[in-house]
């Protein structure tokens, strides 16, 4: 991670707003998050953007509320990675096993952590996580506040050629006239990887979807892709 993207990503993590329908409350583990770029942000050239964090469960609140706000992004870092890796059992779900599957196939790399990230970095439109409902949409107000805070600066630091969304929200989001412009950026979008129950099923999605996401992405892309081992 670069110096700047460093202070940008610490910076986030001690964002004190407090936005309609989110939960930012550092002292009881809810704390800004959902960006991720372990490696050098010069070599990525996909930019994975989820809606926001999930709710935190009981047991990673306890475990980040007693962190100094110092030492918020790299526990972050340290956590998502483990669960990206497959080594985090406090999230339950198979959404950052299934990100791994599907986006390496987007970007034509073995599907493990490190193949992906040397490529891919990931963010919210949201720090924050939800009051109590994931699946309801966020306020406008929110969104549009998030973005300006922190989106659309993170983009111009880590200089994506290809945002890829996750699910409809926030492919609505990123593809209206009047946001697209802010970012310039074409724009895929993803299945949430939450929800495995598409239409005929996840081989079909990966024999059929996901080749048509990496041909958007080598066209944004151009001769500019760069070969990273």
């Amino acid at each position: 991670m670069s110096a700047e993207l460093l202070h940008f990503y610490e910076e986030a993590t001690t964002c004190t707003a407090s936005c309609t329908e989110i939960r930012n409350e550092p002292s009881t583990g809810a704390f800004p998050r959902s960006f991720y770029c372990p490696f050098d942000p010069a070599d990525v050239t996909l930019l994975i953007v989820s809606k926001n964090p999930g709710i935190a469960s009981p047991e990673a609140k306890a475990k980040f509320a007693s962190i100094p706000p110092d030492e918020l992004l790299q526990t972050h870092d340290d956590f998502i990675r483990a669960r990206f890796d497959g080594q985090n059992n406090m999230i339950k779900s198979k959404s950052h096993a299934n990100i791994i599957d599907w986006v390496s196939v987007i970007l034509n790399v073995e599907p493990n952590h490190d193949s992906v990230f040397r490529h891919a970095a990931k963010t919210a439109l949201v720090k924050c996580e939800s009051l109590d409902d994931k699946q309801a949409i966020l306020p406008s107000s929110t969104v549009k506040e998030c973005a300006t805070r922190w989106l659309w600066e993170e983009i111009q630091i880590i200089q994506p050629k290809y945002l890829l969304s996750l699910g409809n929200e926030v492919h609505r989001f990123l593809t209206h006239p009047n946001i697209q412009i802010k970012h310039k950026l074409p724009v895929g979008k993803l299945q949430h990887p939450s929800w495995t129950n598409m239409r005929g099923g996840v081989k079909r999605y990966k024999a059929e979807v996901l080749p048509a996401l990496r041909q958007q992405y080598l066209s944004a892309c151009g001769s500019e892709i760069k070969k990273v081992s």
